[in-house]
Protein backbone atom coordinates (compact mmCIF):
# COMPACT_ATOMS: atom_id res chain seq x y z
CA UNK A 1 0.00 0.00 0.00
CA UNK A 2 2.52 2.62 1.23
CA UNK A 3 5.26 1.31 -1.05
CA UNK A 4 3.17 1.84 -4.17
CA UNK A 5 2.63 5.48 -3.24
CA UNK A 6 6.30 5.93 -2.35
CA UNK A 7 7.49 4.54 -5.65
CA UNK A 8 5.25 6.90 -7.57
CA UNK A 9 6.05 10.31 -6.20
CA UNK A 10 6.78 10.77 -2.53
CA UNK A 11 9.90 10.33 -0.42
CA UNK A 12 10.27 8.61 2.96
CA UNK A 13 11.54 10.10 6.21
CA UNK A 14 15.27 9.85 6.77
CA UNK A 15 15.10 7.97 10.08
CA UNK A 16 12.63 5.38 11.34
CA UNK A 17 12.15 3.30 14.46
CA UNK A 18 10.41 0.00 15.08
CA UNK A 19 6.84 0.54 16.27
CA UNK A 20 6.79 -2.89 17.90
CA UNK A 21 3.74 -3.81 15.82
CA UNK A 22 4.08 -6.03 12.77
CA UNK A 23 1.11 -4.47 10.97
CA UNK A 24 2.35 -0.91 11.56
CA UNK A 25 6.02 -1.59 10.92
CA UNK A 26 8.46 1.27 11.23
CA UNK A 27 7.40 4.82 12.04
CA UNK A 28 9.41 8.06 11.84
CA UNK A 29 11.81 8.51 14.77
CA UNK A 30 10.04 11.57 16.20
CA UNK A 31 6.47 10.19 15.89
CA UNK A 32 4.53 8.86 18.89
CA UNK A 33 2.72 5.51 18.88
CA UNK A 34 -0.39 5.82 21.02
CA UNK A 35 -4.01 4.77 21.45
CA UNK A 36 -7.22 6.70 20.97
CA UNK A 37 -7.92 6.31 24.68
CA UNK A 38 -4.72 8.15 25.63
CA UNK A 39 -5.53 11.30 23.65
CA UNK A 40 -9.30 11.61 23.96
CA UNK A 41 -10.87 14.19 26.21
CA UNK A 42 -14.51 13.13 25.87
CA UNK A 43 -16.08 9.83 24.88
CA UNK A 44 -19.80 9.51 25.31
CA UNK A 45 -22.80 7.85 23.75
CA UNK A 46 -26.50 8.62 23.48
CA UNK A 47 -27.91 10.25 26.61
CA UNK A 48 -31.22 12.02 27.02
CA UNK A 49 -33.16 13.90 29.65
CA UNK A 50 -35.42 10.90 29.97
CA UNK A 51 -35.52 7.16 29.32
CA UNK A 52 -34.45 5.53 26.07
CA UNK A 53 -37.95 4.06 25.74
CA UNK A 54 -39.37 7.57 25.49
CA UNK A 55 -37.23 8.49 22.48
CA UNK A 56 -39.82 7.87 19.76
CA UNK A 57 -42.55 9.54 21.80
CA UNK A 58 -40.53 12.69 22.44
CA UNK A 59 -38.65 13.08 19.17
CA UNK A 60 -40.93 14.19 16.36
CA UNK A 61 -39.35 14.30 12.90
CA UNK A 62 -40.04 17.37 10.78
CA UNK A 63 -40.13 17.44 6.96
CA UNK A 64 -39.09 21.11 6.79
CA UNK A 65 -36.05 22.76 8.41
CA UNK A 66 -36.71 23.14 12.11
CA UNK A 67 -34.77 23.86 15.29
CA UNK A 68 -32.14 21.14 15.00
CA UNK A 69 -31.16 17.89 13.33
CA UNK A 70 -30.96 14.41 14.77
CA UNK A 71 -27.89 12.64 13.41
CA UNK A 72 -28.66 8.94 13.06
CA UNK A 73 -26.53 5.88 12.42
CA UNK A 74 -27.46 5.75 8.72
CA UNK A 75 -26.48 9.40 8.27
CA UNK A 76 -22.83 8.49 8.81
CA UNK A 77 -22.83 6.94 5.35
CA UNK A 78 -23.63 10.23 3.66
CA UNK A 79 -22.13 13.69 3.62
CA UNK A 80 -23.39 15.69 6.58
CA UNK A 81 -22.23 18.86 4.82
CA UNK A 82 -25.40 18.45 2.75
CA UNK A 83 -27.60 18.76 5.83
CA UNK A 84 -28.45 15.07 6.10
CA UNK A 85 -30.19 13.83 9.19
CA UNK A 86 -33.76 14.48 10.23
CA UNK A 87 -35.10 17.75 11.54
CA UNK A 88 -36.50 17.88 15.07
CA UNK A 89 -38.30 20.61 16.98
CA UNK A 90 -37.00 22.61 19.96
CA UNK A 91 -38.72 20.41 22.55
CA UNK A 92 -37.13 17.30 21.07
CA UNK A 93 -33.71 18.99 20.98
CA UNK A 94 -34.05 19.93 24.64
CA UNK A 95 -35.06 16.37 25.44
CA UNK A 96 -31.85 15.20 23.77
CA UNK A 97 -29.83 18.00 25.34
CA UNK A 98 -27.17 15.76 26.86
CA UNK A 99 -26.44 14.41 23.39
CA UNK A 100 -26.01 17.82 21.76
CA UNK A 101 -23.47 18.22 18.95
CA UNK A 102 -21.91 21.57 18.15
CA UNK A 103 -19.68 20.73 15.18
CA UNK A 104 -16.23 19.21 15.00
CA UNK A 105 -16.99 16.13 17.09
CA UNK A 106 -16.05 12.66 15.90
CA UNK A 107 -18.90 10.18 15.58
CA UNK A 108 -18.43 6.43 15.61
CA UNK A 109 -21.07 3.85 14.74
CA UNK A 110 -20.96 1.19 17.43
CA UNK A 111 -23.44 -1.50 16.39
CA UNK A 112 -24.63 -3.45 13.34
CA UNK A 113 -23.35 -3.37 9.77
CA UNK A 114 -22.02 0.19 10.17
CA UNK A 115 -20.01 -0.57 13.32
CA UNK A 116 -16.60 1.11 13.08
CA UNK A 117 -17.67 3.83 10.66
CA UNK A 118 -15.82 6.94 11.81
CA UNK A 119 -16.93 10.45 10.82
CA UNK A 120 -16.32 14.05 11.85
CA UNK A 121 -19.23 16.44 12.27
CA UNK A 122 -18.54 19.47 10.05
CA UNK A 123 -17.56 22.70 11.78
CA UNK A 124 -20.38 25.17 12.19
CA UNK A 125 -23.06 22.48 12.04
CA UNK A 126 -24.33 23.01 15.55
CA UNK A 127 -27.87 22.47 16.79
CA UNK A 128 -27.74 18.73 16.28
CA UNK A 129 -28.17 15.74 18.55
CA UNK A 130 -26.63 12.30 18.67
CA UNK A 131 -29.03 9.39 18.10
CA UNK A 132 -28.56 5.95 19.69
CA UNK A 133 -25.94 3.41 18.53
CA UNK A 134 -23.11 5.90 18.19
CA UNK A 135 -20.23 7.26 20.27
CA UNK A 136 -19.16 10.87 20.20
CA UNK A 137 -15.47 11.61 20.83
CA UNK A 138 -13.30 14.68 21.26
CA UNK A 139 -9.51 14.61 21.33
CA UNK A 140 -6.90 16.57 23.26
CA UNK A 141 -6.27 19.61 21.07
CA UNK A 142 -2.79 20.07 22.52
CA UNK A 143 -1.74 16.72 21.11
CA UNK A 144 -4.02 16.00 18.15
CA UNK A 145 -5.45 18.27 15.49
CA UNK A 146 -8.99 17.42 14.51
CA UNK A 147 -8.03 17.79 10.86
CA UNK A 148 -5.33 15.14 11.28
CA UNK A 149 -7.54 12.79 13.30
CA UNK A 150 -10.24 12.99 10.62
CA UNK A 151 -7.79 11.34 8.22
CA UNK A 152 -6.61 8.82 10.82
CA UNK A 153 -10.25 7.73 11.04
CA UNK A 154 -10.28 7.14 7.28
CA UNK A 155 -7.04 5.17 7.26
CA UNK A 156 -6.94 1.46 6.58
CA UNK A 157 -5.21 0.64 9.87
CA UNK A 158 -7.83 2.37 12.05
CA UNK A 159 -10.72 0.92 10.06
CA UNK A 160 -9.33 -2.61 10.25
CA UNK A 161 -8.82 -2.38 14.01
CA UNK A 162 -12.37 -1.12 14.53
CA UNK A 163 -13.83 -3.82 12.30
CA UNK A 164 -11.88 -6.55 14.08
CA UNK A 165 -12.97 -5.26 17.48
CA UNK A 166 -16.58 -5.03 16.32
CA UNK A 167 -16.74 -8.66 15.21
CA UNK A 168 -14.53 -10.24 17.87
CA UNK A 169 -17.02 -10.93 20.64
CA UNK A 170 -20.54 -11.34 19.21
CA UNK A 171 -22.49 -12.45 16.17
CA UNK A 172 -23.74 -8.90 15.60
CA UNK A 173 -20.93 -6.40 15.07
CA UNK A 174 -20.67 -4.22 18.18
CA UNK A 175 -18.13 -1.86 19.71
CA UNK A 176 -17.83 -0.75 23.32
CA UNK A 177 -15.89 2.23 24.62
CA UNK A 178 -12.83 0.12 25.46
CA UNK A 179 -12.75 -1.14 21.85
CA UNK A 180 -12.60 2.45 20.67
CA UNK A 181 -9.97 3.45 23.23
CA UNK A 182 -7.73 0.52 22.25
CA UNK A 183 -7.25 1.61 18.62
CA UNK A 184 -3.54 2.17 18.02
CA UNK A 185 -2.27 4.99 15.82
CA UNK A 186 0.80 7.14 15.43
CA UNK A 187 1.19 10.89 15.20
CA UNK A 188 3.84 13.62 14.75
CA UNK A 189 4.04 17.10 16.36
CA UNK A 190 1.10 19.47 15.85
CA UNK A 191 2.69 21.57 13.10
CA UNK A 192 3.49 18.44 11.12
CA UNK A 193 -0.05 17.14 11.61
CA UNK A 194 -1.31 20.37 10.05
CA UNK A 195 1.04 19.91 7.10
CA UNK A 196 -0.22 16.35 6.57
CA UNK A 197 -3.85 17.48 6.81
CA UNK A 198 -3.26 20.29 4.27
CA UNK A 199 -1.54 17.86 1.93
CA UNK A 200 -4.36 15.32 2.18
CA UNK A 201 -7.04 17.99 1.80
CA UNK A 202 -5.46 19.01 -1.50
CA UNK A 203 -4.66 15.56 -2.85
CA UNK A 204 -7.91 13.85 -1.85
CA UNK A 205 -9.89 16.76 -3.31
CA UNK A 206 -8.25 16.09 -6.67
CA UNK A 207 -9.07 12.39 -6.44
CA UNK A 208 -12.63 13.16 -5.31
CA UNK A 209 -13.09 15.42 -8.34
CA UNK A 210 -11.99 12.62 -10.67
CA UNK A 211 -14.32 10.17 -8.91
CA UNK A 212 -17.22 12.62 -9.24
CA UNK A 213 -16.56 12.97 -12.97
CA UNK A 214 -16.64 9.19 -13.38
CA UNK A 215 -19.88 9.06 -11.39
CA UNK A 216 -21.36 11.71 -13.65
CA UNK A 217 -20.23 9.69 -16.66
CA UNK A 218 -21.95 6.59 -15.26
CA UNK A 219 -25.18 8.54 -14.72
CA UNK A 220 -25.01 9.84 -18.31
CA UNK A 221 -24.35 6.36 -19.71
CA UNK A 222 -27.31 4.95 -17.78
CA UNK A 223 -29.53 7.73 -19.12
CA UNK A 224 -28.40 7.01 -22.67
CA UNK A 225 -28.94 3.27 -22.21
CA UNK A 226 -32.42 3.97 -20.86
CA UNK A 227 -33.15 6.28 -23.78
CA UNK A 228 -32.19 3.57 -26.28
CA UNK A 229 -34.53 1.10 -24.56
CA UNK A 230 -37.39 3.61 -24.34
CA UNK A 231 -37.10 4.62 -27.99
CA UNK A 232 -36.87 1.03 -29.21
CA UNK A 233 -40.00 -0.16 -27.36
CA UNK A 234 -42.09 2.89 -28.28
CA UNK A 235 -40.85 3.99 -31.73
CA UNK A 236 -39.25 0.87 -33.18
CA UNK A 237 -36.03 0.62 -35.16
CA UNK A 238 -36.96 2.27 -38.46
CA UNK A 239 -36.56 6.06 -38.25
CA UNK A 240 -38.45 6.44 -41.56
CA UNK A 241 -41.51 4.42 -40.52
CA UNK A 242 -44.83 6.33 -40.87
CA UNK A 243 -46.14 7.26 -37.41
CA UNK A 244 -49.58 7.80 -35.88
CA UNK A 245 -50.87 9.12 -32.57
CA UNK A 246 -51.31 6.27 -30.12
CA UNK A 247 -53.80 8.15 -28.00
CA UNK A 248 -51.71 7.19 -24.97
CA UNK A 249 -49.79 9.96 -23.22
CA UNK A 250 -46.68 7.97 -22.34
CA UNK A 251 -46.42 6.38 -25.78
CA UNK A 252 -46.99 9.42 -27.96
CA UNK A 253 -46.65 8.51 -31.63
CA UNK A 254 -46.07 4.89 -32.63
CA UNK A 255 -45.36 3.28 -36.01
CA UNK A 256 -48.55 3.01 -38.07
CA UNK A 257 -48.36 -0.76 -38.31
CA UNK A 258 -48.08 -1.25 -34.53
CA UNK A 259 -51.09 -2.20 -32.47
CA UNK A 260 -51.90 -0.27 -29.29
CA UNK A 261 -53.05 -2.81 -26.74
CA UNK A 262 -53.53 -3.20 -22.99
CA UNK A 263 -51.25 -5.65 -21.19
CA UNK A 264 -54.30 -7.57 -19.93
CA UNK A 265 -55.07 -8.55 -23.55
CA UNK A 266 -51.62 -10.11 -23.86
CA UNK A 267 -51.81 -12.02 -20.60
CA UNK A 268 -53.81 -12.27 -17.44
CA UNK A 269 -52.10 -10.37 -14.62
CA UNK A 270 -51.97 -12.19 -11.29
CA UNK A 271 -50.58 -11.41 -7.90
CA UNK A 272 -48.17 -13.35 -5.73
CA UNK A 273 -49.04 -14.70 -2.30
CA UNK A 274 -47.38 -15.12 1.10
CA UNK A 275 -47.60 -17.83 3.72
CA UNK A 276 -48.84 -16.31 6.98
CA UNK A 277 -47.44 -15.38 9.40
CA UNK A 278 -44.46 -14.69 7.21
CA UNK A 279 -41.93 -14.93 10.07
CA UNK A 280 -42.94 -18.50 11.00
CA UNK A 281 -39.84 -20.66 10.54
CA UNK A 282 -41.85 -23.67 9.40
CA UNK A 283 -42.25 -21.94 6.05
CA UNK A 284 -38.49 -21.74 5.41
CA UNK A 285 -35.84 -24.29 4.55
CA UNK A 286 -32.32 -23.47 3.33
CA UNK A 287 -32.41 -26.55 1.07
CA UNK A 288 -35.93 -25.89 -0.22
CA UNK A 289 -36.67 -26.14 -3.94
CA UNK A 290 -38.03 -22.59 -4.26
CA UNK A 291 -36.25 -19.32 -3.56
CA UNK A 292 -38.25 -16.76 -1.56
CA UNK A 293 -38.24 -13.40 -3.36
CA UNK A 294 -38.37 -10.14 -1.43
CA UNK A 295 -38.57 -6.59 -2.76
CA UNK A 296 -34.98 -6.02 -1.59
CA UNK A 297 -33.79 -8.99 -3.68
CA UNK A 298 -35.36 -7.54 -6.80
CA UNK A 299 -34.27 -3.96 -6.10
CA UNK A 300 -30.60 -4.95 -6.21
CA UNK A 301 -30.98 -7.42 -9.09
CA UNK A 302 -30.43 -6.69 -12.75
CA UNK A 303 -32.49 -8.26 -15.46
CA UNK A 304 -32.29 -11.68 -13.84
CA UNK A 305 -32.93 -12.72 -10.25
CA UNK A 306 -29.64 -14.43 -9.45
CA UNK A 307 -29.88 -14.75 -5.67
CA UNK A 308 -32.17 -14.43 -2.66
CA UNK A 309 -31.45 -14.57 1.05
CA UNK A 310 -34.06 -17.22 1.88
CA UNK A 311 -35.67 -20.38 0.49
CA UNK A 312 -39.11 -21.78 1.26
CA UNK A 313 -39.97 -25.17 2.70
CA UNK A 314 -42.41 -27.42 0.84
CA UNK A 315 -45.20 -26.07 3.04
CA UNK A 316 -44.15 -22.46 2.50
CA UNK A 317 -43.98 -22.76 -1.27
CA UNK A 318 -47.39 -24.45 -1.35
CA UNK A 319 -48.88 -21.29 0.19
CA UNK A 320 -47.14 -18.87 -2.18
CA UNK A 321 -47.04 -18.48 -5.99
CA UNK A 322 -44.50 -20.67 -7.74
CA UNK A 323 -42.61 -19.47 -10.78
CA UNK A 324 -40.33 -21.58 -12.92
CA UNK A 325 -37.22 -20.44 -14.77
CA UNK A 326 -37.47 -17.56 -17.27
CA UNK A 327 -40.71 -16.08 -15.98
CA UNK A 328 -41.32 -12.34 -15.75
CA UNK A 329 -42.61 -10.65 -12.62
CA UNK A 330 -42.84 -6.99 -11.55
CA UNK A 331 -42.83 -5.28 -8.16
CA UNK A 332 -45.99 -3.32 -7.37
CA UNK A 333 -45.06 -2.07 -3.90
CA UNK A 334 -41.94 -0.50 -2.45
CA UNK A 335 -39.71 -0.07 -5.49
CA UNK A 336 -42.64 0.13 -7.88
CA UNK A 337 -42.32 -1.18 -11.41
CA UNK A 338 -39.01 -3.04 -11.09
CA UNK A 339 -39.16 -6.00 -13.51
CA UNK A 340 -37.16 -9.18 -13.15
CA UNK A 341 -36.79 -12.57 -14.82
CA UNK A 342 -36.28 -15.78 -12.87
CA UNK A 343 -33.39 -18.09 -13.66
CA UNK A 344 -34.67 -20.94 -11.50
CA UNK A 345 -37.61 -21.85 -9.28
CA UNK A 346 -38.84 -18.96 -7.15
CA UNK A 347 -41.90 -17.92 -5.13
CA UNK A 348 -43.25 -14.37 -5.12
CA UNK A 349 -45.40 -12.64 -2.53
CA UNK A 350 -48.27 -10.19 -3.02
CA UNK A 351 -45.90 -7.28 -3.60
CA UNK A 352 -45.38 -8.65 -7.12
CA UNK A 353 -47.50 -9.43 -10.19
CA UNK A 354 -46.73 -11.97 -12.90
CA UNK A 355 -48.01 -12.87 -16.36
CA UNK A 356 -48.86 -16.60 -16.53
CA UNK A 357 -50.01 -16.76 -20.16
CA UNK A 358 -48.06 -14.03 -21.92
CA UNK A 359 -48.43 -14.25 -25.71
CA UNK A 360 -45.21 -12.40 -26.62
CA UNK A 361 -41.52 -12.67 -25.76
CA UNK A 362 -41.39 -11.65 -22.11
CA UNK A 363 -38.18 -9.68 -22.65
CA UNK A 364 -40.14 -7.11 -24.69
CA UNK A 365 -42.50 -6.50 -21.78
CA UNK A 366 -39.51 -6.52 -19.43
CA UNK A 367 -37.92 -3.66 -21.40
CA UNK A 368 -41.18 -1.70 -21.39
CA UNK A 369 -41.19 -1.80 -17.60
CA UNK A 370 -37.43 -1.18 -17.51
CA UNK A 371 -37.91 2.00 -19.56
CA UNK A 372 -40.06 3.30 -16.70
CA UNK A 373 -42.39 5.52 -18.70
CA UNK A 374 -45.35 3.14 -18.69
CA UNK A 375 -46.15 4.32 -15.15
CA UNK A 376 -46.62 7.95 -16.15
CA UNK A 377 -49.99 8.98 -14.81
CA UNK A 378 -50.05 6.07 -12.35
CA UNK A 379 -47.36 7.36 -9.98
CA UNK A 380 -43.65 8.05 -9.81
CA UNK A 381 -41.20 5.19 -10.05
CA UNK A 382 -39.49 4.19 -6.83
CA UNK A 383 -42.09 5.69 -4.45
CA UNK A 384 -44.27 3.86 -1.96
CA UNK A 385 -47.12 3.82 -4.48
CA UNK A 386 -49.03 0.54 -4.44
CA UNK A 387 -50.41 -0.81 -7.70
CA UNK A 388 -52.65 -3.79 -8.36
CA UNK A 389 -53.41 -6.29 -11.08
CA UNK A 390 -56.02 -4.04 -12.70
CA UNK A 391 -53.75 -1.00 -12.97
CA UNK A 392 -50.90 -3.08 -14.40
CA UNK A 393 -53.22 -4.92 -16.77
CA UNK A 394 -54.68 -1.62 -17.96
CA UNK A 395 -51.31 -0.21 -19.08
CA UNK A 396 -51.40 0.32 -22.85
CA UNK A 397 -48.29 -0.46 -24.90
CA UNK A 398 -47.29 -0.32 -28.53
CA UNK A 399 -47.15 -3.84 -29.98
CA UNK A 400 -45.02 -4.52 -33.07
CA UNK A 401 -45.32 -7.70 -35.20
CA UNK A 402 -43.62 -10.74 -33.61
CA UNK A 403 -40.60 -10.68 -35.94
CA UNK A 404 -40.02 -7.00 -35.16
CA UNK A 405 -40.20 -7.72 -31.42
CA UNK A 406 -37.29 -10.13 -31.82
CA UNK A 407 -35.25 -7.53 -33.72
CA UNK A 408 -35.96 -4.87 -31.08
CA UNK A 409 -34.85 -7.19 -28.28
CA UNK A 410 -31.67 -8.02 -30.19
CA UNK A 411 -30.78 -4.34 -30.71
CA UNK A 412 -31.46 -3.50 -27.07
CA UNK A 413 -29.26 -6.36 -25.87
CA UNK A 414 -26.40 -5.32 -28.14
CA UNK A 415 -26.74 -1.74 -26.90
CA UNK A 416 -26.80 -2.90 -23.28
CA UNK A 417 -23.57 -4.84 -23.76
CA UNK A 418 -21.87 -1.69 -25.05
CA UNK A 419 -23.15 0.55 -22.27
CA UNK A 420 -22.56 -2.03 -19.55
CA UNK A 421 -18.97 -2.38 -20.68
CA UNK A 422 -18.44 1.39 -20.47
CA UNK A 423 -20.16 1.56 -17.07
CA UNK A 424 -18.05 -1.34 -15.75
CA UNK A 425 -14.87 0.42 -16.90
CA UNK A 426 -15.95 3.62 -15.16
CA UNK A 427 -16.77 1.71 -11.96
CA UNK A 428 -13.39 -0.02 -12.10
CA UNK A 429 -11.74 3.37 -12.49
CA UNK A 430 -13.63 4.64 -9.42
CA UNK A 431 -12.53 1.60 -7.40
CA UNK A 432 -8.90 2.17 -8.34
CA UNK A 433 -9.12 5.84 -7.40
CA UNK A 434 -10.77 5.00 -4.08
CA UNK A 435 -7.99 2.49 -3.39
CA UNK A 436 -5.41 5.13 -4.20
CA UNK A 437 -7.17 7.63 -1.94
CA UNK A 438 -7.14 5.18 0.98
CA UNK A 439 -3.52 4.22 0.33
CA UNK A 440 -2.43 7.85 0.23
CA UNK A 441 -4.21 8.68 3.49
CA UNK A 442 -2.83 5.58 5.20
CA UNK A 443 0.70 6.30 4.02
CA UNK A 444 0.57 9.91 5.19
CA UNK A 445 -0.91 9.29 8.67
CA UNK A 446 1.46 6.41 9.44
CA UNK A 447 4.60 8.24 8.34
CA UNK A 448 5.34 6.12 5.30
CA UNK A 449 5.72 9.29 3.24
CA UNK A 450 7.25 12.62 4.23
CA UNK A 451 5.16 15.62 3.12
CA UNK A 452 6.80 18.27 5.28
CA UNK A 453 8.24 20.03 2.22
CA UNK A 454 5.02 19.71 0.25
CA UNK A 455 3.49 22.87 -1.14
CA UNK A 456 0.22 23.28 -3.03
CA UNK A 457 2.02 24.77 -6.03
CA UNK A 458 4.04 21.54 -6.36
CA UNK A 459 7.27 22.82 -4.88
CA UNK A 460 9.14 20.65 -2.40
CA UNK A 461 8.29 17.23 -3.81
Amino acid sequence: MGKAVLNEKYSAYSEYKDSGLAWLGEVPNHWIVSKFGYVKTVLTDYTANGSFADLKKNVVYRDEPSHARLVRLTDLRVNLENQNGVWIDKDAYNYLGKSALFGGEFLLANVGAYAGLFYQMPEGKGNASLAPNMFMAKFDGNKILREFMAYVGQSQSANEQLRLNATASSAQPKLNKDDFKSVIFTYPPIDEQQKIANFLDHETAKIDTLIEKQQQLIALLKEKRQAVISHAVTKGLNPDAPMRDSGVEWLGEVPEHWEVISIKHLSSVKRGASPRPIDDQKYFDDSGDYAWVRIADVSKAGMYLTSTTQRLSELGSSLSVKLEADELFVSIAGTVGKPCLTISKACIHDGFVYFPDLKINNKFLYYIFEAGEAYLGLGKMGTQLNLNTDSVGGIKIGLPPLNEIGAIINIIEKSNIKYDDLINKANKSISLMQERRTALISAAVTGKIDVRKWAENGEGQ
